[in-house]
């Protein structure tokens, strides 16, 4: 066991020859617990009740939110039918997680010159007041009917120093 390993904090831990001090005035001074991010990454994702009910789930309390917006709300059939969000339903999504940060990110190509206005709808969205429960309609008949798997691709990661 290392000096102070487990050790009870009226444990002298010596800091050199001539000096000691207790293990718990070490802890108050010299270490710094903090809580670590939960980091959520969704992109690919279908814009339909069972995809936005699992993607608020995964990104729920994130500490920041990466979250693709590849389609201005104007062109929301289109994003239907490539399976894909808007930036306005992707900042409904995050502020439904109740996630601190937003990064839109995976913009359309055909928005090349038009970055922020993608990055504007989603912070609207995010920073709206509106009732979570209505962004969860969405009309079936947009999508295809072989959606097979809610996901092509979702996953989070989470980086915990602390619980």
């Amino acid at each position: 066991m290392r000096q102070g390993q487990g050790a009870p904090d009226d444990r002298q831990i010596s800091i050199r020859d001539d000096l000691s001090v207790p293990l718990g005035v070490l802890k108050q001074g010299a270490l710094r617990t903090a809580r670590g991010q939960k980091i959520a990454y969704i992109v690919d994702i279908a814009y339909h009740q069972a995809s936005i009910e699992k993607a608020i789930a995964l990104a729920r309390d994130a500490d920041q939110l990466f979250i693709e917006a590849p389609f201005l709300e104007v062109d929301v059939d289109f994003a239907a039918r490539s399976r894909h969000l808007t930036a306005r339903q992707a900042g409904d999504i995050a502020r439904c997680a109740h996630v601190a940060r937003l990064i839109p990110f995976h913009f359309s190509a055909r928005y090349r010159e038009r970055e922020n206005e993608l990055l504007c709808e989603a912070e609207t969205a995010f920073s709206a007041g509106s009732a979570c429960g209505s962004i969860l309609y969405t009309d079936p008949a947009r999508f295809p009917q072989d959606l097979g798997a809610d996901f092509k691709f979702i996953w989070t990661l989470f980086i915990r120093s602390v619980p």
